[in-house]
């Protein structure tokens, strides 16, 4: 999880209209992490502002994933970085095939047999 520390609504808005390249980036590796941990939801990243004593988690669950890669996807292919599309290609069938399954569809699998 990264943080990022802003002083005002300013430079917040700022990073996330010029920092689409790191934030989508950051979604392919929390699913990555999310996946490999069997995680069923990861923090990709926080903004804080310590000046008004506030701080936003960005969350990814499990069932938003294929979602979330369509988007960074979408972006890939706009600034024509195919070798991401394809990891995110990769990663989406990986999901969509079924070979992941989170700690908790495993326990249900084990209670069922």
């Amino acid at each position: 999880m990264k943080d990022f520390i802003f002083s005002d609504e300013e430079d917040e808005e700022d990073f996330f209209e010029n920092s689409r390249w790191l934030i989508h980036s950051l979604v392919i590796e929390g699913v990555k992490k999310s996946m490999k941990e069997e995680l069923d939801e990861i923090v990709i990243f926080r903004i804080i502002n310590p000046d008004k004593n506030y701080q936003m988690n960005s969350i990814l669950k499990k069932p938003e994933w294929v979602n979330s890669l369509l988007k960074c996807l979408e972006f890939y292919e706009e600034v024509e970085e195919y070798e991401m599309c394809g990891e995110i290609k990769s990663l989406i069938k990986k999901i969509d095939n079924g070979n992941y399954r989170s700690k908790s569809s495993k326990g249900k699998d084990n209670q069922s047999n």
